[in-house]
């Protein structure tokens, strides 16, 4: 049986809580590092970057919520941002 890299498959309505757990449980050092690599990507290649990350809206939850758990982003600044693209869900 095939098996995806990127874990078992995820209802779509319950997608934002599980991309919340997997970050919540990454080590600070792969929380920096995800967030240093994705800084490099947006600095060195900002249209390649902008397109992959409206592709994998999942991508950009799981930097968003990096960032809250990093305390780079207040969570109620989050929430007011993201209204838009929930209630569009």
């Amino acid at each position: 049986m095939f098996q995806s890299p990127y874990g078992e498959p995820v209802e779509p309505e319950k997608a934002p809580e599980a991309i919340s757990k997997a970050v919540a449980s990454l080590p600070p050092e792969q929380m920096f590092e995800l967030m240093k690599q994705m800084k490099l990507c947006i600095q060195n290649n900002p249209n390649e970057a902008r397109n992959m990350l409206l592709q994998n809206p999942q991508l950009a939850y799981a930097l968003l919520q990096a960032q809250i758990v990093m305390k780079i982003v207040d969570p109620q600044v989050a929430l007011v941002s993201n209204a838009p693209l929930i209630l569009d869900a």
